[in-house]
């Protein structure tokens, strides 16, 4: 009987969407003949052109298997410097807020579109002012920053999808910058590492290239109908075991 009640509260449970979250995330080699980012001064924009990513969606790790979608790729973000830290060695760690979004659609149909202030953009940069190769952007919702997450695709309740604002938390994302160069070379073969930075605003003194991993979760606030559903649920078992 106890076994009984237990797959039915899974089935109930299931059957709600209770996942209730999803994990987004791309490889830098999923798109193996573009750059991922360019930039220059204060500006970040995607790179990849028409060339398509493959953006993997996942149930949060539950059961659910992955989900491929062939995606484009378009960016804007702003920096804005905003501190230093020396490191050991003589290198600077630069903090930057960043504010912009970016979209994600299947061909016509924007799929994910996210809105960003006061994100956290961070690179290393040598005493002589030139950045490093790598960087991160990050942010999640709270704390003076703001992400707003908009999906466009199916309603997916496995996954906690539905179209609309994706308004639960924790809700934010993180892009890893790599290979930063002034070359922007196809293929690449380690041409001009990094960039010159102005010495006063410390932004590029010129355009630069970069590939870029990506990984994001949103959680959805379970509907009326998903709370009602549970809450039968548990009124089925509470009067069983009577």
């Amino acid at each position: 009987m106890k076994g009984l009640i237990a797959a039915s509260t899974v089935a109930l449970a299931f059957a709600s969407g209770t996942a209730q979250a999803a994990l987004f995330s791309f490889a830098s080699d999923s798109n193996p003949n573009q750059w991922t980012f360019t930039g220059n001064g204060g500006n970040i924009t995607a790179a990849t052109g028409a060339t398509p990513l493959t953006l993997n969606i996942d149930d949060n790790n539950g059961p659910s298997p992955a989900i491929q979608v062939s995606v484009s790729f378009v960016a804007q973000y702003t920096l804005t410097f905003v501190g230093s830290v020396n490191l050991p060695g003589g290198a600077q760690a630069l903090s930057y807020a960043a504010n912009g979004s970016f979209t994600f659609s299947d061909g016509a149909n924007p799929l994910l579109t996210t809105t960003f202030t006061n994100a956290l953009f961070s690179v290393r940069a040598s005493p002589n002012n030139i950045w490093a190769t790598t960087a991160s952007l990050q942010v999640d919702d709270g704390l003076g920053a703001t992400v707003s997450m908009v999906w466009g695709g199916a309603n997916l309740p496995a996954y906690g999808l539905a179209p609309g604002a994706l308004t639960g938390t924790p809700r934010g994302f993180g892009f890893d910058f790599t290979a930063i160069n002034s070359s922007g070379a196809i293929p690449y073969n380690g041409e001009a590492p990094g960039r010159a930075i102005d010495a006063t605003t410390k932004l590029p003194t010129g355009q630069w290239w970069s590939e870029s991993s990506y990984s994001a979760v949103a959680n959805v606030i379970p509907s009326p109908g998903s709370l009602a559903l549970l809450g039968l649920g548990g009124l089925a078992i509470t009067r069983r075991r009577r």
